[in-house]
């Protein structure tokens, strides 16, 4: 579990630069402060660091710490864009192809779940009964 807990450490950090919580050029909490508050090991802790610094996310300062890296949300964002469209996007469209769901439907079905609103869609005219 000690193996994966600084993936984890390191994703929860991720997120708060995402979500601009943490700016470029701020300094992330130190080693003892992130062991602290996720209850793990400095070296624990040290290694979600250095894999935020592998990832181009944070520059280390020796004797100042570690600070968010310039364009570190734009690369976040790019590689969870991708991840997003690996995962979850291709295999909506291969579970469409297999129930026979046309393109357009599929745009619709997001269009009314993501905004929330009843677009103009073949089968809510069907279901309507407005064809």
């Amino acid at each position: 579990m000690e193996n994966t807990l600084y993936l984890h450490i390191a994703e929860q950090i991720s997120d708060i630069i995402l979500s601009g919580q943490l700016k470029e050029g701020e300094r992330i909490p130190a080693t003892a402060e992130i062991a602290s508050i996720f209850s793990v090991s400095r070296t624990t802790a040290g290694k979600s660091i250095e894999l935020l610094r592998k990832n181009n996310l944070v520059i280390v300062k020796r004797g100042k710490g570690a600070f968010v890296a310039p364009n570190a949300s734009f690369l976040l964002k790019q590689r969870r864009k991708a991840a997003f469209s690996e995962s979850y996007v291709k295999k909506l469209i291969d579970q469409a192809k297999l129930l026979g769901i046309s393109k357009s439907e599929i745009i619709c079905m997001v269009t009314n779940t993501f905004a929330d609103e009843n677009a103009d869609c073949p089968q809510n005219r069907a279901h309507n009964g407005n064809l």
